[in-house]
């Protein structure tokens, strides 16, 4: 259960992080104002689901920008969602799990061990998945599914609190924290079928955490609140850093798109960005800093979403129009396109200091992606057949950093 009680907590931030960000967030129609949003999760970059309270599910067909209500089997708060296609999917919450292999237009009730409350659900591939919660205060559980959430069954010993977040960075390695004011994680390394309790090193305070996002086996974040927590590991969770030396920021999520850039969003509608793996951290602006975030996720390193209380959705594209200038351009590229304006194939050529491969994506004013293709160094072409007449932007961008950016004009 999520902790209303603080919905209207007001923060002041005394931050150690850099000035205000540059990067903008729209606020899209929920369609709701009373309802409380816990979790969202595309399978696909145009179609995604929402979740929250008196089981209320979302669903967009048109990269978010609008969202339409489905109906559930549950009545209770739904904290988690997860769908692995856009057909088939999960969700949970104060009535348990349920699943969907239609596209959330039917659901089937799933059987635990136990009568939890589902906190969230993460899939480490089609069949292998992980299950948090817990009941009460100090009767947390992780259950694990090898079927594709057909089956459950319990991998976590008594004794922990509410097991509120997980994270698997790669297929074996995993990290969970736990609501209940204490100062440790839980991390497996054999795909979450055993899970050890390890305190946080330095000790600094307690915390009911709520967010943990590792990039890699060895770097991670962990966010909480009551003391305001945000620290990070570079050497697998052994030391961590205290990335907020005064204790206010107060987290329920983390996510990093690629491993240089972060957001963390939580009370007093926070959002936070770093840009540069996590070492700086700026605050973004958005216009209501009364109201509780509770998910940031993004679909794709382009574009992101984050969903709150009274309904709240916000969206972020980040492909308008880069350029060289961009400082999120980590070693620009010469590149040039033709011709441009283009009409039914672009021409891609690279100079010869490019890296060895590269992702080409092109998007519309909207910030939906329309092309995506891997390109190499030399020509190569794209075809935008089938492209509305406009302006479009693209981006060029290996594993962890953009290389280059610009606009294409699509003429008739």
């Amino acid at each position: 259960m999520k902790h209303t009680c603080f919905k209207l907590l007001a923060l002041s931030f005394l931050l150690l992080f850099s000035q205000i960000s540059h990067a903008q967030w729209i606020q899209i129609d929920s369609g709701l104002t009373q309802v409380d949003l816990h979790d969202i999760h595309f399978p696909v970059d145009q179609e995604g689901f929402a979740v929250g309270d008196n089981g209320t599910l979302l669903h967009s067909t048109n990269y978010g920008n609008s969202w339409t209500s489905m109906s559930t089997p549950f009545s209770g708060v739904l904290n988690t969602v997860h769908f692995l296609t856009p057909s088939v999917g999960f969700i949970g919450g104060e009535n348990g799990l349920s699943k969907t292999t239609d596209g959330g237009i039917t659901w089937t009730n799933l059987i635990l061990p136990d009568s939890i409350v589902a906190e969230e659900i993460e899939f480490i591939d089609s069949q292998t998945g992980i299950c948090t919660g817990g009941f009460q205060f100090t009767n947390g559980r992780i259950y694990k599914t090898t079927d594709g959430g057909n089956t459950w069954h319990s991998v976590l010993p008594a004794g922990f609190g509410v097991i509120t977040c997980a994270h698997f960075p790669s297929s074996t390695t995993g990290y969970a924290v736990q609501r209940g004011y204490n100062w440790e994680y839980l991390k497996t390394t054999d795909a979450g079928d055993t899970w050890t309790r390890i305190p946080i090193n330095p000790t600094l305070t307690i915390t009911s955490f709520e967010g943990v996002f590792f990039t890699s086996e060895q770097v991670g974040y962990l966010g909480g609140w009551y003391i305001g927590t945000f620290i990070k590991t570079s050497d697998g969770g052994s030391n961590w850093t205290n990335l907020d030396t005064t204790g206010t920021i107060n987290l329920y999520s983390v996510h990093f798109p690629n491993p240089l850039e972060g957001f963390a969003v939580g009370f007093a509608g926070i959002i936070l960005n770093t840009t540069d793996g996590g070492q700086t951290w700026a605050e973004q602006q958005w216009n209501n800093s009364n109201l509780v975030l509770e998910k940031v996720w993004f679909p794709s390193d382009t574009t992101g979403f984050v969903v709150g209380y009274e309904g709240t959705i916000l969206k972020m594209n980040k492909a308008a129009g880069p350029t060289s200038n961009d400082p999120l351009l980590v070693n620009p590229i010469e590149i040039s396109l033709y011709p441009n304006p283009v009409q039914d194939q672009l021409n891609i050529t690279w100079q010869a200091k490019s890296p060895s491969q590269a992702r080409f994506e092109l998007f519309d004013l909207l910030g939906n992606r329309v092309r995506k293709q891997e390109i190499n160094p030399g020509q190569n072409s794209l075809s935008t057949l089938g492209l509305m007449p406009g302006l479009y932007f693209y981006e060029v961008s290996n594993s962890n950093q953009k290389l280059a950016g610009g606009k294409v004009l699509v003429k008739p």
